[in-house]
């Protein structure tokens, strides 16, 4: 038994060739769009990388403050807080000792995305723009189309002949056939197009950062004979740490859309390049740091400063025989009064116990 299918009472000619049309169009278009994007893509996994030993006098938490709150906010784009994937959050063990322990952390952190303009040709400009024109005029026409001839699919509803509804059956699926062909391809080649139209890159820069190692107090004491009158004693922490980092210049796309969340969408990491230059400056930076610590606290302001001085000049009066304390108060009043010399608008007022009036210069 040999079933036969029924035969269409119109013609499928037109309908088979436009489709054939409407298909080597979207496969041109495509082709072209494609080829010219992945000319531009530079597809790589580079990455500047540093590690090594130090050992310096420095508590194991400043390390990583210091590379937060300073080194990755020099790095920040137009004052934009960086994008902080992971935490540093230093873990200190100090192993059931107060003296000594060890530490480790890491930090995963990415600057601002800034926009990257890419090179189109001039090929890629044209088929977008046709592409588009192309696709929404076949939306547009299968939706004139549609209204044109909802006559046609209004008369189904009259009370016809068996005859005449059969005609005016077949007449609407000729029309359903033509508009949903519209539609389909209409669609596709506007998402196609709309695919090249919202594609923004990025470039920014991803560093990552991981410090692990030991650390031990001991105490520093400065000051400490018979005849020193200041004594500094200071709790010294010294780290020996292996730091690791890793930068790569990142550059990612996004595919926006209307709405709220226009921006929202996930990004996609295109190509990784090193970046042995920021890499230099953030050890620089770092090194800088180390270097420039105070271990010792000392006396930074002039006030301190001369108290030292009368305290130090008190000391020294004390070891001095007594046949020399007469010669010894003389130089301190003497001090004492050039010290209390001042000089304001052109007078000059004298502590001088021989003159009680100011003098005018």
């Amino acid at each position: 038994y040999i079933f036969e299918l029924p035969k269409l009472h119109f013609d499928t000619s037109h309908y088979m060739m436009i489709i054939l049309v409407f298909a080597g169009v979207t496969s041109i278009f495509s082709f072209i769009l494609l080829r010219e994007r992945a000319s531009l893509a530079d597809p790589k996994t580079e990455v500047s990388e540093m590690r090594n030993n130090w050992q310096e006098s420095i508590h194991p938490q400043e390390i990583f403050i210091n590379f937060e709150n300073i080194v990755m906010a020099n790095r920040r784009y137009k004052e934009v807080p960086n994008r902080l994937y992971r935490d540093y959050n230093a873990d200190l063990d100090e192993g059931g000792s107060d003296d000594k322990g060890q530490f480790t952390g890491e930090t995963i952190q990415e600057t601002q995305p800034v926009y990257k303009s890419l090179g189109w040709s001039k090929m890629f400009l044209q088929v977008r723009y046709l592409t588009t024109l192309i696709g929404h005029f076949a939306l547009l026409w299968a939706a004139v189309s549609l209204y044109q001839n909802m006559g046609e699919f209004v008369d189904l509803l009259r009370p016809l002949s068996a005859k005449m509804f059969l005609e005016q059956l077949y007449t609407c699926i000729g029309l359903g056939f033509f508009v949903t062909i519209l539609w389909v391809f209409g669609s596709i080649l506007s998402k196609l197009a709309h695919a090249f139209w919202s594609e923004m890159c990025f470039e920014s820069l991803v560093v990552f950062f991981q410090c692990q190692g030991t650390f031990t107090e001991s105490r520093l004491s400065t000051g400490t004979s018979i005849y020193d009158s200041l004594r500094s004693e200071n709790v010294l922490v010294r780290s020996s740490m292996t730091p690791w980092i890793l930068v790569s210049r990142l550059v990612t796309s996004c595919f926006t859309a209307t709405g709220e969340k226009n921006l929202e969408h996930p990004r996609h990491i295109l190509e990784m390049h090193s970046a042995n230059h920021e890499l230099d400056k953030i050890i620089h930076e770092m090194r800088g740091f180390l270097d420039n610590r105070e271990t010792i606290a000392s006396i930074k302001n002039m006030k301190d400063l001369h108290s030292t001085a009368n305290i130090q000049q008190v000391n020294t009066a004390s070891r001095v025989p007594p046949a020399h304390h007469a010669a010894m108060e003389a130089e301190f009043e003497e001090n004492i009064d050039e010290e209390r010399a001042i000089e304001y608008s052109g007078f000059q007022i004298s502590s001088d116990k021989n003159r009680d009036e100011p003098e005018r210069n």
